[in-house]
């Protein structure tokens, strides 16, 4: 999984297709966009609060356009079954 952040044994952040309703074993996926913003941010150690909710939703999140990034590709073999996923990632999204 690129960009994994791990915030529990077995569970984490990770890139991968955010599903438009809930569809997981645990693990939060990340927007293709959002997960090397979000691995060039964390460290070990950074407290990490699951919610259910957040006071912001009821008035912030129906007005947030979903992105649907199923047709993106996956990261690139390098990254997904290397230690490239541990390096600090750069580019213009970071910048």
């Amino acid at each position: 999984m690129g960009y994994w952040c791990e915030f529990a044994p077995a569970y984490g952040f990770h890139q991968g297709f955010v599903h438009p309703y809930p569809r997981t074993h645990g693990c939060i996926r990340l927007h293709g966009e959002a997960a090397p913003k979000f691995f060039a941010l964390v460290r070990i150690g950074t407290p990490v609060n699951i919610a259910a909710t957040q006071p912001e939703d009821a008035t912030i999140g129906p007005k947030v356009q979903r992105v649907d990034d199923s047709r993106a590709p996956d990261p690139p073999g390098s990254v997904m079954i290397s230690d490239g996923a541990f390096e600090k990632p750069s580019g213009p999204l970071l910048e």
